[in-house]
C-alpha cells in the first residue's frame, strides 16, 4: 500500500493535469477513435460530392456533344465480338425488327445520323434485351422464343433505341468517356487503348431507374407514332411480369423500376394520348 504522502502527491498531479487539459486549447478533448471516424466521414462525403459533381458535369457535356464527336467515340468503343450467328428460326423476327427500326429512326430527329442499329441474338434463356454504346442491340433467344407480336417487339426495340436517343449509353460510362475525350485531345493512345478495353469487357450497360422510365415512355410514344396506340408496350410488360422470378420486394433494389410501376406509367400515358 502506498504511503499517505505519496498518494497526496499523485492526487495533486492528477488535479494539475486535469486543470491543464480543461483549459489548454492545445490538448484535444475528444478521443482519437472519434476523430478518426469524423475524418473518415468527411472523406467519404468529399468523394461522394466529387463523384456526383463529376457525373453531372460529364452528363452536361454528353447532352451537348456534337454528332461528329459522338460518332467518333462510338466507332472506338464499338461492340467487339460480332461473330454472333443468328439461328434460322429467328430470321423472320430479325427482319421485322430491322424494318421497325427504320421507322423509328425516321420519327426521331435526334438519331437521324444513325442509319442502322445492328441487331444480334444472344443464346440465353433469360428474357432480356440491351444496347451497347455503339448502338448494337441484343435480344436474348429466351425473349424471341416468347413470340411477342409486332407491336410488343416494337416496344422492346424502341425502349433500347430510346436509351441511345437519350445518350444513356454514353452517360452510363461517363467517367470512361471523359477520360477517352481527354486522351483524344492530348493524343495519349496508350491510355486510350486501356479505356477502350475496360469498356469492351462490360457485358451489359446498366441504366438508372430514371433512365429506364424515360426509355419506356419514349417507346410508348414511338408506338403511338407507328401504330396509334401504346398497347403493345403494356401487353409486353404484362407478359414480362408473368415470367418474373424475382420477388417484388427484391425488385426495389434492382436497377429497373418495378414492373407494375412501368405498366402503370404506360397506362397513364395511354389515358393521356388516348387510343385510335
Amino acid at each position: 500500500m502506498e504511503p499517505l504522502s505519496l498518494m497526496i502527491k499523485n492526487n495533486n498531479y492528477d488535479n494539475q493535469y486535469s486543470l491543464i487539459t480543461d483549459t489548454n486549447i492545445n490538448v484535444g478533448s475528444s478521443s482519437d477513435l472519434k476523430d478518426f471516424f469524423i475524418l473518415i466521414a468527411w472523406f467519404v462525403l468529399a468523394i461522394a460530392i466529387f463523384l456526383f459533381s463529376f457525373q453531372h458535369i460529364t452528363n452536361f457535356y454528353i447532352d451537348r456533344m456534337s454528332v461528329n464527336t459522338q460518332t467518333k467515340i462510338e466507332s472506338i468503343i464499338g461492340y467487339q465480338n460480332k461473330e454472333e450467328n443468328i439461328s434460322d428460326k429467328y430470321t423472320q423476327q430479325i427482319e421485322l425488327l430491322n424494318k421497325i427500326q427504320q421507322k423509328i429512326i425516321k420519327n426521331d430527329n435526334s438519331i437521324q445520323h444513325k442509319q442502322f442499329f445492328p441487331i444480334y441474338v444472344k443464346e440465353d434463356k433469360d428474357i432480356n434485351a440491351w444496347i451497347y454504346a455503339d448502338g448494337s442491340i441484343f435480344f436474348t433467344s429466351g425473349l424471341l422464343d416468347e413470340k411477342y407480336n409486332e407491336q410488343e417487339l416494337a416496344f422492346i426495340l424502341a425502349h433500347e433505341i430510346g436509351h441511345y436517343s437519350h445518350k444513356d449509353h454514353l452517360k452510363s460510362i461517363s467517367k470512361q468517356i471523359a477520360i477517352m475525350t481527354l486522351c483524344l485531345i492530348t493524343g495519349r493512345n496508350n491510355e486510350l487503348s486501356s479505356v477502350v478495353n475496360s469498356i469492351s469487357t462490360v457485358d451489359v450497360i446498366k441504366h438508372s431507374k430514371s433512365q429506364e422510365t424515360k426509355a419506356d415512355l419514349y417507346a410508348g410514344e414511338m408506338l403511338y407514332k407507328l401504330y396509334g396506340t401504346n398497347q403493345g408496350g403494356i401487353s409486353a410488360m404484362k407478359k414480362i411480369e408473368e415470367k418474373e422470378k424475382m420477388p417484388e420486394f427484391l425488385q426495389y433494389i434492382s436497377d429497373h423500376p418495378l414492373t407494375s410501376t412501368r405498366i402503370y406509367l404506360l397506362e397513364k400515358q395511354q389515358n393521356k394520348f388516348g387510343t385510335q
